[in-house]
């Protein structure tokens, strides 16, 4: 390092001087991340979830399991979460609910800090796909591919059935793009909106028609500004 004798740097610095980022605020932020930094309680945080996730897939204990992680305000605990986000969550979704402030309205805020988490994109995926585009995709794609499959045994519009199956399979995100065009896309969309909501209503009818109603619509729609309006009634 040499010293600035003729001041040449300085006036670049004081006009557009870098950022300095001494904290990260949430899983999805950006930031250097070295190694050594929380190393030790990293590893262990990775060890407990492969354990409970073996656990798991071994049919082990239903109930809800977790891991607790404390520590001081600065001591790098969301530093953590962005570090297990970016080395972990390709294929697993990550919510990030903040603690309430409001303890008459924790359910409200607990729904809307889940919302806002599943439109973001998984981290590290490398997609612009947020994670409730990758959630109904799959969802759907495990819904409607064996209602689909019975209309082509049945021969209820086989051959449109048919690609539309084949679509899902190879890739559950032609979900988004399946529908055609026009007047020929609102009747498409229409029909597999009230063959999942029948669906939903007798195998799972605690879901709620209203959310599920939206979460189709959702699907579906192609203007971006009528996806954010979906998510604003979603987020309550």
């Amino acid at each position: 390092m040499h010293n600035d004798q003729a001041d040449r740097f300085r006036p670049l610095l004081e006009d557009d001087p870098p950022a300095f980022l001494d904290r990260v605020n949430t899983p999805w932020d950006h930031v250097p991340d070295l190694e050594e930094y929380n190393q030790h309680a990293y590893r262990r945080i990775v060890r407990a979830l492969k354990e409970l996730t073996r656990s798991k897939a071994a049919g082990g204990e239903s109930n809800s399991q977790g891991i607790l992680v404390l520590g001081e305000a600065g001591t790098g605990k969301t530093h953590l979460l962005m570090r297990v986000a970016e080395n972990l969550s390709k294929s697993n979704h990550i919510l990030f609910v903040r603690k309430p402030n409001n303890e008459d309205a924790v359910a409200q805020h607990v729904w809307a800090n889940m919302v806002g988490s599943l439109t973001r994109s998984l981290p590290g995926s490398g997609t612009q796909r947020s994670q409730l585009d990758d959630l109904l995709a799959h969802v759907f794609t495990a819904v409607l591919v064996p209602e689909f499959e019975q209309d082509i045994r049945d021969g209820k519009d086989a051959d449109q059935k048919q690609r539309w199956a084949d679509r899902l399979r190879a890739d559950p995100y032609h979900l988004f793009t399946m529908l055609g065009e026009g007047e020929k896309r609102q009747d498409n969309m229409d029909r597999i909106r009230r063959r999942t909501l029948r669906f939903l209503q007798a195998a799972h009818p605690d879901v709620d028609q209203n959310i599920a109603r939206v979460l189709i619509t959702y699907c579906f729609v192609a203007r971006e500004d009528r996806k954010r309006v979906l998510l604003t009634w979603l987020a309550g």
